[in-house]
């Protein structure tokens, strides 16, 4: 999971009754270790693993110039991840303004200048392409670290901050696993209401800091925070909107017919459908059975094996499931020195929604591990897209009727009606995305008022009621144009899939062969850009008709036809 500053996815062990750890892997809380096996963690410590050999920096010729540069960097985002891996997994105070002071003279006009006149002076296209990485690096943390000291503010107020409930106070970062859980609908209306408070009181904080964003993008020579973001993520965002814009087009009817389908199942008509709902809806409670908290590591890493990836034999992945009260409940990947000490810290607890976040975050992971880029550009920088759909093709197995047919022994009744529906809440999920996206398209032509067109946008994309509670979410949703990267990844990742099922047919993840095509792609780092991939899928761009086309045919469903019985 990539976030700004963290404010911001062989044996098989399907019939055990926990994973057994192998090394570098933390046992599930409860779950001795097996006796020849070394424990990777004790309670209540977020602990690192002994590091694995690291991928040594390499400078561009026999005398590099910025050799100390990227050296510096390097040390600087391992530090950083560092701290944000103790403040996800072991409730830490944020210490991000520690850090980017120690490290201050990387993130000056003259560094920037002098990577500026490297890019310009190189005829290699390669080496272009890493100091343009480098660059844009530095470009954008040169802006954030003045947001440094608003973004631990934000973080430990978050971190801290509770919301009131029907039965007390629960902390902020566990309201939306509060509201999946809770089958009354006026109920979760009251609890997501209760947040408006500490909206109102982070509102001010948040405006501070996009006005911040624009002095800093300005100082830089951007004429907009649009433009810096932009050239940030190497993209025209004009462009993405026309994909966009097709995309909710082209599941529009699919779109709207499942999403009253569901407000029926919550006994609720689509004009009573409200967001906190929609945490309801993400559970898909009926099928909790199968996605039990304890088979959730051994299922994962049953279902890596069959692509010939034997995940508790990586050493420099740690998988950290212990259940410490202070650690964050959703799944994160913190790449904390690619490719050797690479952490997973989730906590496990059930539910179709965490299966997903821990097949997300463990995609990234073994991207991360697996890279064999020397260069520091291609091991850490470029943009976000290519990373995230390689967490997307692994997380979206869980969809595929066959594979949770194998995996997970659903029984057939439930099976396509269960495939249907979890199609259908990516589609949801996209289309909130694109909504986002659209809204931040709306801020940069200027001339609205943030709450209005937070609301014109998300209620085109999504299609049920809004009202002020949810207008107070704008200024949280403004993250620099991340669903851009997000939106790229999704239509990738639906690329990718039709080029592996035409490949090594429907049951491609069953095949080492499409395991080996995955890890040359995970091999490569963050080398390749998303126009790039396209490119080698077959594409002329990142193209939304194969994931609106999938979408469509996955959530209509085939029926139960031609599914194989069970053994």
């Amino acid at each position: 999971m990539k976030r700004s500053a963290r404010l911001r996815l062989v044996a098989a062990f399907c019939l055990a009754p926990a994973l057994v750890p192998g090394p570098g892997f933390a046992s599930p809380a409860g779950a001795p270790p097996a006796a020849a096996v070394r424990p990777a963690a004790t309670a209540g410590a977020a602990r690192a693993p002994k590091p694995a050999a690291a991928a040594r920096p390499v400078a561009s010729g026999k005398s590099d110039p910025l050799a100390g540069l990227r050296s510096g960097v390097d040390q600087f985002l391992q530090e950083r991840e560092e701290a944000n891996w103790a403040n996800w997994a072991g409730g830490e105070p944020s210490r991000l303004t520690e850090v980017y002071a120690r490290h201050a003279d990387l993130f000056t006009p003259a560094t920037i200048a002098r990577v500026k006149g490297a890019q310009n002076a190189t005829r290699d296209p390669r080496e272009r392409k890493a100091l343009t990485f480098l660059r844009r690096f530095l470009e954008g943390e040169c802006v954030a670290r003045a947001c440094v000291p608003l973004e631990d503010s934000l973080a430990n107020a978050m971190l801290s901050a509770t919301v009131p409930v029907d039965t007390g106070r629960v902390p902020w970062f566990q309201l939306q696993g509060w509201m999946a859980n809770q089958p009354d609908h006026a109920k979760r209306l009251a609890a997501y209401a209760g947040q408006d408070s500490l909206l109102e009181a982070l509102k001010p904080v948040r405006q501070a800091r996009l006005d911040l964003l624009r002095r800093e993008a300005s100082a830089l020579g951007y004429a907009s925070r649009f433009e810096f973001y932009q050239e940030q993520k190497g993209i025209r965002f004009t462009d993405l909107e026309k994909e966009v814009r097709a995309f909710l087009a082209a599941t529009q009817g699919v779109y709207d017919s499942g999403l009253t389908a569901f407000a029926g199942q919550l006994k609720l008509s689509r004009e009573e459908l409200r967001r906190p709902d929609i945490s309801r809806i993400n559970r898909l409670t009926r099928y909790d059975e199968y996605f039990r908290a304890d088979r959730m590591l051994p299922v994962m890493v049953q279902g890596f094996a069959a692509m010939g990836v034997d995940v508790s034999r990586q050493r420099n992945i740690r998988v950290d499931a212990e259940a410490r009260p202070e650690k964050n409940p959703r799944a994160a990947c913190f790449a904390v020195r690619v490719p050797g000490d690479v952490r997973v810290s989730v906590k496990p607890a059930g539910g179709l929604q965490d299966y997903m976040a821990l097949f997300h975050e463990m995609g990234h992971a073994e991207h991360a591990a697996c890279t064999r880029q020397e260069r520091m550009e291609f091991r850490y920088l470029g943009t976000a897209a290519y990373t995230e759909c390689m967490a997307f093709a692994t997380e979206y197995l869980l969809e595929d009727p066959a594979w949770v047919s194998a995996n997970l022994y659903m029984d057939r009744d439930d099976l396509w009606n269960y495939a249907s529906q979890a199609s259908f809440l990516r589609l949801l999920l996209v289309r909130r995305y694109a909504g986002k996206f659209l809204y931040q398209m709306d801020l940069h032509r200027g001339g609205v008022r943030p709450e209005d067109a937070y609301l014109r946008n998300m209620r085109l994309a999504l299609g049920y009621p809004m009202d002020e509670h949810d207008a107070r979410h704008c200024y949280e949703e403004d993250e620099g144009f991340y669903e851009a990267d997000y939106l790229q990844a999704w239509f990738l990742e639906a690329m990718l899939k039709a080029r592996l099922r035409a490949k090594y047919g429907p049951a491609w993840y069953a095949s080492p062969k499409a395991g080996e095509e995955l890890r040359t792609l995970w091999n490569a780092g963050q080398e390749t850009t998303a126009p790039e991939l396209a490119g080698k899928l077959g594409y002329g761009r990142v193209d939304q008709r194969p994931l609106a086309d999938a979408l469509r045919a996955a959530i209509h469903g085939p029926g139960p036809r031609g599914l194989p019985d069970k053994d």
